[in-house]
């Protein structure tokens, strides 16, 4: 039965280098890359994503998140693994 992980690399990630070293050691591990994307972030996706905590944390977490995420690339990735 093959196993799959979802993983979003966000803006930061991108800026400190460390998608290819991550993505490596899950290679690395045996886990094969299924699907690799570039997507720049829309308020609309952002908020989605983050749709529960902006519940919980309110107005100004929404506007910290859309001030932060949009318009900066992520790297939406699903890795798989047999198991």
């Amino acid at each position: 039965m093959q196993s799959y992980c979802f993983i979003i690399f966000k803006s930061d990630a991108l800026e400190r280098h460390l998608v290819w070293p991550i993505l490596k050691d899950f290679k690395e591990g045996g886990f094969i890359i299924e699907l690799f994307d570039l997507r720049e972030v829309t308020s609309e996706l952002i908020l989605e994503h983050y749709e529960e905590v902006i519940q919980k944390l309110g107005e100004d977490f929404k506007k910290q998140v859309l001030d932060y995420f949009v318009g900066k690339t992520m790297i939406p990735v699903i890795i798989a693994q047999e198991g």
